[in-house]
């Protein structure tokens, strides 16, 4: 691996023209040393300049087979009195033996098949949280066994009764399928009680039911938002408007309580209709005596650039990041836009000008914000008063000061000639700003650490992220995948100011984050500076280099995209799984919010989405975040279970992959691009057997 991974040396200097086409580059000793000694296999010269936004560099040069014109080392040698020895290589310490690998126990579930439950007008069972049936058919889609009615991983259809495996504080989630066996039906209704074992209570406040509401997308009716279930319905329903619909999915949660003693909880489920008799449905919850953490570990974190609803503060608001905190996810929201433009709220109130800019007020941002990052808008939720993971920090080029009011390089960035004229002209970015830009921003982002401090808030990682790039307009650098080595030194720069004002104050919550496309063209120059680094999911394609460079920084994670809604919500959950295996932190989709017309037309970035249109007023979420919810726990439960083992993230991958088959069928078609992953072999039988194999590894030996 070159640029600075693998133990390769590098150096950087100026270019000096020479003539007749010819042009010098000074090479520190290092690396001619390496050269002589034969440590290294040759020499790679690489102009930096950034290809991105329109600004080609010429950066060709003469190969050794160039005759007259291949380029050469001129070394410049003084007599040494003595010869350094030559040292022999010390061998690599022996690895400690690592332990076995454990099997992982087969589930202690075991159905029969028989026909589901029904009367006269319809029949219901029961199938798997993440698996999709056609509305039209019932058929399950993306699974090897397509007919689900009679048996599947958590429906034993010869006794109706269904039954999944469950942690403690986690939610457990299975569907309900509603048939009709004829004429279309009217006012169903669907009842989840409390569930009962012999030494607790699950109590019905803790089920939660949904309606699955289905989107047009790849040419079939696609389960996708879960609207919650507060009145009777129709099937078909006139509002979802599915010509020929004959199923109707319920999705149902129950949330385990947190000291729930371990054994199994049987309730009923109870689906009529208008004219009908209830058909009944046994429900067990297998817990285990295994308690998922109540902050999070495993971040499957949703990144938005604007606030839901548009405003923050507004009921929408609170009750999008309840939502996505409900399923152990975080809403994240970038509080400026690519311009510098500062969302309402985002930030406090400043005062003063350069070395005297100051905070000038906390009280609208506390009231905003404080909810979110004390915990206390969760109050009412699983987890109630656990606060965000991760919270975007205002800071940016442009914020607490104008970018454009202090470099003293002017131009449009969108321009490829000033482009040019910057890369060949402006002075190093340390150089370029004025100590008054630089010292104003280190007072604001200290009175930020401290404020945080003084407020207790120490469970949010506060995050700084610079966004921005050239095609915006508003920064000459792209510090947001960035391409060149400006870029880099641009965001070392800011990491560099961050770390002058707060590293004093010892606050492990306080991170500089990148997110970087390119890490192998990283040199050592973020190293120490960057907390937080979310790799692009090109990362998977480069396993040993993502183990070694997670050493580097401490909080890895990767950013993409959730599946495409004609696919498999597992791939998902399987993203999730992946990323846990190469010792990442969490998941991002790049773009979470989307409109109220995403109910009507497929929306690939509408993962929390207002309701209106299926007539719940508020926001609700796509099946794809139940799926990040399912990968996530599993997540928790794997790092639970390499801690008690003493595995490594690579046995833990071969651990899940007995189950769930984590090769890639595709990944990132280009450096940049934020894309769903795709897998082969998912299945609904594979993520069962896994997570209550984990879990039956986990429960003590009697």
């Amino acid at each position: 691996m070159v640029f600075g991974s693998g133990n390769s040396l590098h150096c950087h200097a100026d270019r000096h023209y020479q003539g007749n086409g010819w042009w010098r580059v000074e090479v520190t000793p290092p690396v001619a040393n390496a050269l002589l000694r034969g440590t290294s296999h040759g020499l790679v010269v690489e102009e930096e300049s950034s290809p991105a936004d329109g600004f080609t560099p010429n950066n060709y040069v003469h190969s050794r087979e160039s005759g007259e014109f291949a380029p050469y080392l001129l070394l410049e040698v003084q007599p040494s009195r003595t010869r350094e020895p030559e040292k022999t290589p010390a061998l690599a310490p022996p690895h400690a033996l690592l332990p076995s690998l454990p099997s992982l126990p087969a589930p202690s579930f075991h159905p029969a098949a028989g026909d589901p439950p029904a009367n006269r007008s319809l029949a219901v069972w029961a199938f798997p949280e993440l698996t999709k049936v056609d509305p039209l058919s019932g058929e399950a889609m993306f699974e090897p066994q397509q007919d689900m009615r009679r048996m599947n991983p958590v429906w034993d259809g010869a006794h109706h009764r269904l039954r999944v495996a469950a942690a403690r504080d986690e939610i457990a989630a299975f569907q309900l399928a509603v048939e009709a066996k004829g004429a279309a039906l009217r006012g169903v209704r669907v009842t989840v009680g409390r569930l009962r074992g012999d030494r607790g209570v699950i109590p019905a406040s803790a089920v939660h039911a949904f309606r699955m509401w289905y989107v047009l997308a790849g040419g079939r009716w696609q389960e996708e938002y879960a609207i919650p279930l507060t009145t009777p319905f129709d099937l078909p329903a006139a509002d979802n408007a599915v010509p020929g619909q004959k199923v109707q999915a319920i999705g149902v949660d129950v949330v385990v309580p947190p000291s729930l003693p371990q054994g199994v909880y049987r309730g009923i489920a109870e689906v009529s209709a208008d004219k009908t008799q209830p058909v009944a449905v046994t429900i067990e919850v297998q817990v285990y005596p295994v308690s998922l953490p109540r902050e999070v570990s495993f971040n499957a974190e949703l990144n938005a650039y604007e606030p839901p609803g548009g405003e923050a503060g507004t009921g929408y608001f609170y009750a999008a990041h309840r939502l996505a905190h409900y399923h152990r996810c975080t809403l994240n929201v970038l509080g400026y836009s690519q311009t510098g433009r500062l969302h309402k709220g985002y930030a406090p109130a400043i005062s003063g000008k350069g070395a005297d800019v100051r905070i000038g007020g906390w009280g609208d941002f506390d009231r905003l914000m404080g909810p979110l990052l004390d915990g206390s808008a969760f109050a009412e939720n699983p987890r109630a008063g656990v606060p965000v993971k991760t919270f975007y920090l205002p800071l940016s080029e442009h914020w607490p000061l104008s970018f454009w009011d202090y470099y003293p390089f002017q131009g449009d960035p969108r321009h490829p000639a000033d482009m040019a004229r910057h890369a060949l002209e402006a002075p190093p970015i340390e150089r370029a700003f004025p100590e008054a830009y630089q010292q104003g921003w280190k007072h604001v982002a200290r009175a930020f650490a401290e404020h945080v401090a003084a407020r207790g808030w120490r469970h949010t990682d506060f995050q700084a992220f610079l966004n921005d790039k050239p095609s915006y307009g508003g920064t000459w650098w792209t510090l947001d995948e960035p391409a060149g080595r400006d870029d880099w030194l641009a965001l070392r720069f800011w990491a560099g100011l961050f770390k002058e004002a707060t590293g004093d104050l010892g606050l492990p919550n306080l991170h500089f984050r990148g997110d970087v496309s390119r890490p192998w063209w990283q040199y050592h120059l973020l190293d120490g500076r960057m907390d937080s680094i979310y790799y692009n999911s090109e990362i998977f394609d480069y396993p040993a280099f993502a183990r070694d460079f997670n050493q580097r920084l401490p909080d890895p994670h990767v950013y993409g995209a959730a599946n495409a809604i004609a696919e498999s919500d597992y791939e998902t959950a399987a993203w999730c799984l992946e990323a846990f295996a190469l010792g990442l932190n969490g998941v991002l989709p790049w773009q979470s919010l989307g409109g109220a017309g995403a109910l009507r037309k497929a929306d690939q970035n509408g993962l929390l989405v207002p309701g209106d249109v299926a007539g719940y007023h508020g926001p609700v979420a796509s099946l794809r975040v139940l799926a990040l919810r399912r990968g996530a726990q599993d997540a928790e439960l794997l790092r639970m279970l390499a801690r008690r083992l003493k595995l490594t993230s690579e046995q833990v991958g071969a651990l899940m992959a007995s189950q769930v088959p984590l090769g890639l069928l595709s990944s990132q078609r280009s450096p940049d691009e934020a894309a769903a992953l795709r897998f082969r072999g998912l299945s609904a039988q594979g993520f069962a057997e896994l997570k209550e194999g984990v879990l039956r590894l986990l429960t003590p030996s009697p």
